[in-house]
């Protein structure tokens, strides 16, 4: 956001000054990391996207300094939150190719929960453009990788989305049961997103079926896991949920 003239000057001083650059830098990146915390997790984009659309820019600017820099780390956890960003606003052609070179840097770093994060959002993806073959490879490719529980719910939950939009009404059931099993095995906060993720997709499978009594149910019950007006008194309270 700077007028090129002092953008000019800024970098100039810093280049003349590599002691006060590499505190900058530091600085900003711990500036940064702070302005992630809280898009973890399963499903953390439901959370606050209107934060998200705020910060995303911002994470991507992260995500190449620290790549430029080595710190794999921060590259990887700047490089989520931006995948996340990128998928808000729709922007799926750029979303894809960033996830699989985040992927890539994940499998580097023996981090399963990323690796399982990229893949699960590019089957999703992948899903929606009705591009089912190359979503299934995308969960074939990790299958053996998905053994934490919260990896393979969402493993499973992938696979029924997959099934539901394809048409292939069984397995999309048969996987559903199958998160089910799996989010009762979780605990706190992964359990309650878990079994909300559920509920909603069941509703999304009664509604593909005109199955309007269920469907109303199935996303009723669902939307009792994210109540507005409770959100909203806990953010005016100062404890946002």
């Amino acid at each position: 956001g700077l007028l090129p003239l002092t953008a000019a000057f800024a970098l100039s001083h810093l280049n003349s000054r590599p002691d006060l650059a590499a505190e900058v830098t530091a600085s900003c990146l711990a500036a940064l990391r702070e302005l992630s915390t809280g898009f973890g997790g399963l499903n953390a984009q439901w959370r606050d996207t209107t934060r998200l659309v705020e910060i995303g820019p911002y994470l991507w600017t992260a995500y190449e300094r620290a790549a430029a820099l080595g710190s794999s780390a921060d590259a990887l956890r700047f490089g989520r939150v931006h995948l996340m960003y990128l998928d808000v606003l729709g922007h799926w052609d750029e979303m894809l190719a960033l996830a699989i070179e985040v992927e890539v840097l994940a499998r580097s770093m023996s981090d399963i929960d990323s690796v399982m994060f990229c893949s699960c959002l590019r089957a999703y993806t992948l899903g929606q453009r009705g591009e089912f073959a190359e979503a299934t490879t995308v969960l074939d490719e990790v299958e053996e990788l998905s053994t934490a529980p919260e990896d393979r719910f969402q493993h499973m939950l992938c696979r029924a989305q997959i099934g539901r939009r394809s048409g292939n009404r069984r397995a999309a059931a048969d996987f559903l049961d199958a998160s089910e099993s799996l989010a009762a095995g979780l605990y706190g906060e992964v359990a309650r997103m878990a079994r909300a993720s559920v509920l909603f997709e069941r509703g999304k499978l009664a509604r593909d079926d005109e199955d309007w009594r269920h469907a109303k149910q199935w996303f009723e019950e669902a939307g009792r896991y994210f109540d507005a007006q409770a959100a909203a008194a806990g953010i005016e309270a100062g404890t946002p949920p």
